[in-house]
């Protein structure tokens, strides 16, 4: 670990020199990415650990979009500052990466392995305005440019000394993008988190990747890449970039991030613009683009990511009523409340959808019934090849009865067989 002052011309100045240098080797310069900014950044207490407890565990996402290439990743830098007071603090950084765009719970960890340290040390932090704390990756991570990459702090010193905070930015509402842990008396694992978190946050440590690009990428991600949706069943990705020629490929977002889980659109695509098909309704899609540079070489610029949803095309019937004919247990009228365009529906008796009834009218009259006999109805709606989903079960008993009022003063009101 290596602290630098702040601000950093001589880092800039150095990086510089490096840069020249690679150009006239051919060697391929490290790239420094920032992910937030100083500026108007917070303090936080909790990440990327917590000083006031004596064990702590954190876990920030940073998208593939922010990160915006894929490479080794050398080292990170956060910005930090304590007290006087604090203690050596011993702990890991793990990276991996990730399909999770944020956190849903504060029991939604992402599990890691021993594999997956790539620093261990110690670090201790008495400047009382922020500086650059930088942490050299003992393991580089080789890091694709096509997941999120995720980033735990284990925080393994068993003492506990008011002061450590870390730059922060993000804010309210924001997806929850950090989770984190701290206890005392026990220290936490975090190759089997079965434990709750104290919380999930929307705010992030602000951070400086040093990435060696990878080889290839002779040219540069699509930028500005929208999904815009135009049916139920499909929707059209636009993109910007210089380049004549890209991949696409597309995948049901609750499946992970492997590559047998994406689809390719075949051939190389001629335009900024293409409309996926024969998607489903009401389900989140991830979809993703990039450049090709040189496909003779294998030369491909990192993927750019969108996700989106498609609606439902046949929402289920809501309302669902029913009214029995007096005197008549042999008929009931259903009536519902259709919600999109449907023109015919499917009744189910009894929750016997091997004998299912076809309504082309609302409100429908159910025939043949047997008096005296409880009955269960639900409906749905038919669309294009396709169906809604069920309504609730309504309970109902035709009778042969009528419902009469006796006026003999004493207000009853009933049935009477006939």
């Amino acid at each position: 670990m290596k602290k630098m002052s702040y601000p950093r011309f001589l880092a800039r100045a150095a990086m510089t020199l490096l840069a020249v240098f690679c150009c006239l080797t051919g060697a391929r310069a490290q790239e420094t990415v920032e992910i937030g900014s100083l500026e108007g950044a917070g303090n936080d207490s909790f990440l990327p650990m917590n000083s006031l407890y004596e064990y702590s565990y954190t876990q920030q996402i940073y998208t593939a979009d922010e990160i915006g290439m894929a490479g080794t990743i050398n080292s990170i830098t956060m910005y930090l500052y304590g007290n006087a007071d604090l203690y050596e603090m011993p702990f890991a950084i793990y990276m991996v990466e990730t399909d999770k765009e944020a956190f849903e719970s504060k029991t939604d960890w992402v599990t890691v392995s021993e594999s997956d340290i790539v620093y261990s040390g110690t670090v201790t932090v008495h400047n009382t305005e922020a500086e650059a704390y930088t942490f050299e990756l003992s393991t580089p991570f080789v890091y694709s440019g096509q997941g999120n990459l995720l980033i735990a702090f284990n925080n393994k010193t068993g003492q506990w000394k008011s002061g450590l905070n870390g730059k922060v930015f993000g804010a309210s509402g924001n997806p929850a993008r950090a989770i984190y842990a701290r206890q005392d008396n026990n220290g936490y694992d975090p190759t089997n988190p079965t434990f709750t978190a104290t919380s999930t946050t929307y705010s992030r440590n602000v951070i400086q990747l040093e990435i060696t690009p990878s080889s290839g990428s002779g040219c540069d991600r699509p930028t500005n890449l929208v999904a815009t949706v135009i049916d139920a069943h499909s929707a059209t990705l636009t993109w910007e970039s210089e380049t004549y020629a890209y991949n696409i490929e597309y995948k049901k977002a609750s499946l992970p991030n492997d590559d047998e889980n994406w689809t390719s659109i075949e051939g190389d695509i001629d335009r900024n613009e293409f409309t996926l098909t024969d998607l489903e309704q009401n389900t989140a899609y991830n979809a993703r683009v990039r450049a090709v540079c040189d496909s003779e070489e294998g030369d491909y610029s990192g993927w750019r990511t969108v996700n989106f949803t498609t609606p439902v095309s046949c929402p289920a019937p809501t309302a669902l009523a029913v009214a029995l004919t007096p005197g008549d247990g042999s008929v009931a009228t259903l009536s519902w409340t259709e919600n999109g365009s449907a023109t015919s529906w499917q009744i189910c008796l009894n929750d016997d959808e091997d004998n299912l009834i076809a309504a082309d009218s609302n409100p429908f009259k159910l025939t043949k019934l047997t008096p005296e006999t409880a009955y269960t109805a639900k409906v749905r709606a038919v669309g294009n090849d396709e169906y809604s989903s069920w309504t609730d079960n309504i309970s109902f008993t035709p009778t042969n009865a009528y419902f009469i009022t006796v006026n003999d003063g004493t207000d009853t009101n009933g049935y009477v067989p006939i």
